[in-house]
């Protein structure tokens, strides 16, 4: 489960080697890798179609990254020892998480190539995931009783976001209208995704889900995120009101959606037959879509 990332990096450029942005045909979802690495996802899109993720080299260390036009762009925190870059907005300010080599957790924020590192207040470990085109992020702290909570930074204000009577809370994105998506830990153990709106939780469980995430959720309020199956298959879906569409990257074992936009881009991981994960994109046109039912979700009530 991706509610907790296992690790978290002077900025380099990377040729996109074999790709060009002409590779991005509407409506297909393809599949890419950082040129060198073994591992790549992507988290984060915005309209522009830049998209953010990680990528582990042949050392196995984890780095963020920035694909943009026809070029990676490496984004590792100063003296990190593992970065992650989660979510951009419009503007290409790019948030993640960063493991020093005391082996301890912070949030950053990299504007026009400069970073700030993000701790909440008390906290013992700081996750940044999210940002809007206002400049909000939102993430998960973790205060020194071990509980995960997850906040809301507007300047330097923290609202801190605590799904009612969960056991730990972790929001992945945020929109214009300040509406927050993630995935929050029941008392028994289930984890489900959520949204934030005007002061109301409402669950998000697709039909068929024994786990899900909510990670993303555009301006006009469509979320996208990943679930588990009864037999442990991960599944990528949209949700539009109360239409679930669920989505599995063609000949993948398992798809997750981290990232979508209000002009239709969708990004994500999917793994090969042979376990390896990558990234991929799908523009807009005509998603690949498994399965679409009508759930009445009535357990209450990221755009660029």
């Amino acid at each position: 489960m991706r509610l907790k990332y296992v690790a978290v990096a002077v900025l380099g450029t990377l040729g996109l080697a074999g790709f060009s942005s002409n590779a991005r045909a509407a409506g297909t979802a393809m599949s890419f890798d950082v040129p060198g690495s073994v591992f790549t996802t992507a988290y984060g899109v915005n309209s522009r179609a830049q998209v953010v993720g990680e990528y582990w080299d042949a050392s196995y260390v984890e780095h963020g990254y920035l694909w943009s036009g026809d070029r990676f762009t490496t984004i590792d925190f100063p003296g990190a020892l593992a970065t992650l870059a989660v979510g951009i907005n419009l503007e290409g300010s790019v948030v993640g998480t960063y493991q020093n080599p005391d082996v301890s957790v912070h949030g950053f924020v990299m504007r026009r190539g400069r970073f700030v590192s993000i701790d909440v207040p008390g906290s013992i470990e700081t996750f940044a995931n999210g940002i809007n085109a206002a400049g909000q992020i939102v993430g998960r702290y973790r205060t020194p009783d071990r509980f995960r909570h997850g906040y809301l930074l507007t300047g330097k204000s923290v609202t801190t976001i605590d799904y009612p009577n969960a056991t730990g809370t972790q929001p992945f994105g945020v929109n214009a209208r300040g509406q927050v998506v993630g995935g929050y830990a029941d008392q028994a153990g289930g984890v489900h995704g959520f949204l934030f709106s005007q002061g109301s939780f409402r669950t998000i469980d697709p039909p068929g889900a024994v786990v899900s995430v909510a990670r993303a959720i555009t301006a006009s309020g469509e979320v996208g995120g990943w679930f588990d199956d009864a037999a442990g298959v991960e599944h990528g879906f949209t949700l539009r009101g109360q239409t679930y569409t669920v989505f599995d990257f063609p000949d993948s074992i398992f798809t997750d959606i981290n990232g979508l936009t209000s002009s239709g881009i969708v990004v994500g991981e999917q793994d090969s037959p042979d376990g390896n994960g990558h990234g991929f994109i799908m523009l807009p046109g005509r998603r690949h879509a498994q399965t679409e039912s009508e759930h009445d979700d009535s357990q209450g009530e990221q755009d660029d």
